[in-house]
């Protein structure tokens, strides 16, 4: 009689990330990581480092397995290391996160004997023009990779539509999952803080704030902009950027060449995001990017904070201009300024923006809904039966 496989069915997620605080997306895979253990199957977390100990704790608690896949030189010891993981755990379904959608790990993934492939798309960048020779190129090794991979989750219905024009993938293989936050962790307060711990902020004046990876896409800089533009017409305002990043110090010099570092404070990475988004009266994205969802606006608008962002890539979907937030146009300073002044003279639009922001939020871009959709599409490719959602609490 032959020996009987009693290794639960797998999914091996490789995420290109390196968590250092535990965000929305590393509570996601946490949460992701419970639902598949309370349904008896086995989940591999692999990212390109091992997190941070608060993280790597609460995963291996959640009952996954976890391991990473460094980022070396030699791209053949690189494959020959993935190639290694996708042996030793032999999953059923390979989830890809955060690589690009022409990754050779497709190919490796289906060499190795796994089944199937799923690719989420989070992609964001800045539009490009590619020559005739380049785009035929191009839509040729995207079709290659298309037909290897069974299902793609895109973040948002602009990623959605990407893929299927520019990606030549099947309309039929992709699907809409909508990334989420937990309402509970970012909530409304009653009354804003009076102070935050270990940064001194001077009380009872607005605050303004973004929060982002500091790399030029994101538009900081125009942010300084408006910023010193409201300052020049006497604003005492505090504006608040929460992050790290590539343009950190350019965009520190920028400020103290400007005079603006009494009103513009920089936080660097915090671990306290929610707590810092419950001080800010309104939430400001300058990015200059095709922005493939914006995840930092649904934390903002489920905290009732009315959201000023670009009219840039997804972000229309998320935030409703005049309903739950103000779009303008990316790369105007002006224009950024001038939205901050309409909420700042209209009190009753800012509660009206945050009220709506936070009922959109529970019903469209929660916590719950991304790890349960993600979850059945796990079901669906792994051929298991259908697990009913999990009893509200």
């Amino acid at each position: 009689m032959a020996p009987v496989d009693d290794t639960p069915k797998t999914v091996l997620s490789l995420i290109c990330l390196n968590p250092v605080k535990f965000g929305s997306y590393e509570e996601f895979e946490l949460r992701l990581a419970e639902r598949m253990t309370g349904a008896g199957l086995r989940h591999v977390k692999v990212f390109v480092a091992y997190p941070p100990p608060n993280l790597r704790e609460r995963l291996e608690e959640s009952g996954a397995v976890m391991d990473f896949l460094p980022v070396i030189r030699s791209r053949f010891a690189y494959y020959q290391e993935a190639m290694n993981l996708f042996r030793r755990y032999r999953p059923q379904v390979l989830h890809l996160s955060f690589f690009p959608i022409l990754t050779p790990l497709i190919h490796l993934g289906r060499m190795a004997g796994i089944r199937k492939i799923l690719f989420t798309d989070h992609s964001s960048g800045m539009p490009s023009e590619k020559g005739w020779a380049k785009s035929k190129i191009y839509s040729g090794l995207n079709r290659i990779n298309s037909a290897s991979i069974h299902k793609v989750l895109a973040v948002s219905k602009f990623v959605r539509r990407r893929l299927i024009e520019k990606s030549m993938m099947a309309p039929g293989k992709v699907q809409v999952v909508y990334n989420g936050i937990n309402p509970e962790r970012f909530r409304p307060l009653a009354h804003k803080p009076d102070h935050i711990p270990d940064l001194e902020l001077p009380g009872g004046r607005p605050v303004y704030s973004v929060v982002a990876n500091l790399i030029r896409e994101k538009g900081i800089d125009h942010f300084l902009r408006a910023a010193e533009i409201l300052i020049r017409k006497g604003s005492k305002a505090t504006f608040l950027v929460v992050g790290t990043g590539t343009e950190f110090r350019a965009l520190k010099e920028f400020a103290q060449e400007r005079n603006l570092g009494r009103q513009v404070v920089f936080t660097g990475i915090r671990s306290d995001v929610e707590k810092l988004i419950q001080y800010t009266d309104v939430f400001i994205t300058p990015s200059l990017w095709q922005e493939a969802f914006g995840l930092a606006n649904i934390e903002a608008m489920s905290c009732r904070l009315p959201v000023i962002s670009s009219r840039v890539g997804a972000i229309p979907e998320v935030v409703e201009d005049g309903q739950t937030g103000l779009l303008v146009e990316p790369g105007d300073p002006q224009a950024l300024a001038d939205a901050m002044e309409r909420l700042a003279a209209d009190p009753e639009l800012m509660r009206r923006l945050g009220e709506a922001g936070r009922q959109r939020v529970l019903d469209k871009f929660t916590l719950d809904r991304q790890v349960e959709e993600t979850f059945q599409a796990y079901v669906g490719l792994l051929g298991a039966q259908k697990y009913p959602a999990p009893p509200e609490n």
